[in-house]
Formats: C-alpha cells, structure tokens, sequence
C-alpha cells in the first residue's frame, strides 16, 4: 500500500509553519488560521490526506471506538493499525517460507515485538504493556504474529470533511453505506510525522423531521427521493419486496423520472411517431441498471413488461409522457443512520377524494434503495 502524494497538504502545512515561523518574532503570536476542506468542494486533497495519513486508521476499524487516551483502543485494533500498512511494506521483499505454513496457503509471519510497537508507539501513545495483552503477541519468542495473506475485507469509512488548525486536524468519516452514520477522528501531523490524539466513534444519527418544522427541507427531501415514486403510483400499494410491485408501475418509476432526463437534448426524430410524439426504445440493459440501482428487482421480471421488446432488447416509451394526477405529499422524515421511514399522505376532502395515508421505507447511502411500502389508511 503506497501512500498518496500530498502535495497540496504540503503547500499548506509549509505555508503554515512559516506563519508560525514570523509569528514568533512578536510577542502576539497569532492563532493559526483554519481551513476547511469539503469532499465537495476538495475530493482530491481529501483522498490525498486519506491515503498519506488514515488509510490504516479506516481499515482498522479503531473507527467504530471512541477514545481520548490510546490505552482505551483494544490492543488487536492497534496491532490491525500496523498490519494494514507497515506489515504489508515490510514482508513484500522477505522470503516468507521460512515462516510456519497456514490454512489456505498463507504463512503466519512473526516479527520481532520491539519492531512493531516502534511503529505503533509513532502514530499512538500507547505502552508496549497494552499492546502485548493481543492475542497475536507470542511472550516466549518477544514476536507478533500475522497472517501474510491479510484479508481485510471492505466498505471502510471515508473522510467526508477536513479542519486544519496549524498542524492539528480534525477528520469527519463517514460510513460507506452513507452520511447517516458518522465519526471523527483527531490528529497532530506535520510532514511524514503524524501521532492520533482521539476519536469518536462512528454512531447512527437519528432525526426527526415534520413539514410544520422544516417544509422547505422536507419539499427537497421529496423531490430528491420521492417524485417519481409518488408520481409513479408505487405509493397507492403496500410491499415487503420489489417482486410485489406491478412492473408497469417500476417501468413508470423509470419513464417520470430518469428517462425525462435521458431525452432532453436527444433529437427524437429517428424514432416512430406516437400519439402526437415519439415512441422512444432505450437499451434494456440502460433501464434495467436504473432500476436495480433503486430496487432489489431482477431483470428476468423486468423483461415481462408490455413495453419490452425482446427481438431488440430495448424498452419503449412515449416521450410525451401524461403524468397528470392527484399525487401524494411528504409530511414526515424519520432517519436512523441510513435508514429511513417517510410518512405521506395523499387526497381531497373538499373535493370529494378522501385522505389516505402510508408509509415508505428507505436506505440512502452512496445510493438510495427503497425497501418498502405500506397504505396505512
């Protein structure tokens, strides 16, 4: 694992010191001014921190503990900092059979206790008497030990938002299912040298919002998340899995939204007229990956609509659309983490249609799925 090149971080950190550098000429040494960086706006520099600094850290999973003082971080989670990384960077030239055979062809590498509390002891202030309470800690040889295939698996947290106050910085994470669970980490680094000074651990968050409290944040919430599935008419039935939605109602989800979208700009002259439009066929496999991108839905079932065309494998749609209607309305936004449960309600009583009312259920990370559906009235 190479670290990343931080040239960016290194222009700040070198601007910063030589204003601490003429600072201390005056008796007012002035506070160091902080700097923010936002994935939005500095995805790059972000990445660039992450891989020079948190990399280890996020693979871990000292993310999930919450600590002031390093002794509190469960030696094994120290012991993966250093296997993470440096393992890795020590035992790439080393001739590995020497070492003890293990199942699956892999060998366990011992190393010698001194060398791998060094590099700990460089990031954490932690004593070499937690660190040998580990498991992997041999007292009879003084060694460590671990498994040279690794093994780490995936879906590490990502640094989401970045505060430098002269050389010490404090990391948002956030999980990679998504921005509703969140940690932070804390850490003094200038150059090569970094030591973690403290972190939160990654929690839920949980928030409840009405339309009486917040209407313009739930207005955007449904356009984001729910237009198409209100406009599509998925809200009027009740499901536990995409099997049970009607796949003209799924394909309507696609045709309100997404395929608006893929046709504007789009000369539609080379398709067939339609109902004083176009009839416009998109690629099956273009409408299908929307879809399961927003559904746990499979493609066999998808290919049973009325609208797909076998011989050509494409889905066709009228580009005049006709969404007209009485469609339902966000009122409510419960989250738990990434997971979330909307209430809506739908109707007219002064003209005669009346209210009903439902719930929908969501998850929303990276991307969004709709897990279920309920008319509650």
């Amino acid at each position: 694992m190479k670290k990343r090149d931080l040239r960016f971080f290194t222009i700040l950190l070198c601007v910063g010191m030589l204003v601490g550098a003429l600072g201390g000429c005056s008796q007012n040494q002035p506070q160091p001014e902080v700097i923010t960086l936002t994935r939005e706006k500095d995805e790059k520099a972000l990445e660039d921190f992450e891989g020079q600094y948190l990399s280890e850290y996020l693979e871990s999973a000292i993310t999930y503990t919450t600590w002031s003082n390093a002794e509190e971080i469960p030696p094994e989670k120290l012991l993966r900092y250093y296997e993470c990384g440096e393992f890795f960077r020590v035992i790439q030239d080393m001739d590995l059979t020497q070492f003890e055979p293990v199942e699956g062809g892999d060998r366990w590498v011992t190393l010698p206790a001194e060398q791998v509390e060094g590099y700990i002891q460089s990031h954490f202030d932690v004593s070499k008497e937690h660190l040998r309470k580990a498991e992997n800690y041999d007292p009879a040889i003084q060694c460590y030990g671990f498994d040279s295939l690794g093994g780490f698996g995936g879906g590490y947290p990502y640094i989401a938002k970045l505060e430098q106050h002269g050389t010490n910085y404090i990391a948002t994470i956030f999980r990679v299912d998504g921005p509703g669970n969140v940690g932070t980490i804390y850490l003094d680094a200038n150059g090569s040298s970094y030591r973690f000074t403290g972190g939160k651990s990654i929690e839920p968050v949980t928030a409840t919002v009405t339309r009486e409290s917040d209407e313009a944040a739930v207005n955007a919430f449904e356009q984001e998340y729910l237009q198409s599935y209100f406009t599509a008419g998925i809200d009027s039935i009740s499901w536990d899995d995409a099997s049970e939605i009607p796949i003209e109602k799924l394909l309507l989800y696609y045709e309100c939204g997404e395929f608006q979208r893929v046709i504007e700009g789009m000369d539609l002259t080379g398709f067939e007229p339609y109902k004083g439009g176009w009839w416009v066929t998109l690629p099956a496999e273009q409408v299908e990956s929307y879809l399961e991108s927003h559904f746990h839905v499979e493609q066999e079932r998808l290919r049973e609509a009325e609208n797909y065309n076998a011989t050509s494998q494409r889905y066709g749609f009228s580009s005049e659309g006709g969404f007209g209607g009485l469609y339902s309305s966000l009122d409510k936004i419960e989250q738990n983490g990434n997971e979330y449960t909307l209430t809506f309600s739908r109707g007219d009583p002064e003209g005669g249609i009346p209210m009903i009312t439902g719930v929908v259920t969501m998850e929303i990370g990276e991307n969004w799925y709709y897990t279920g559906g309920e008319v509650l009235s």
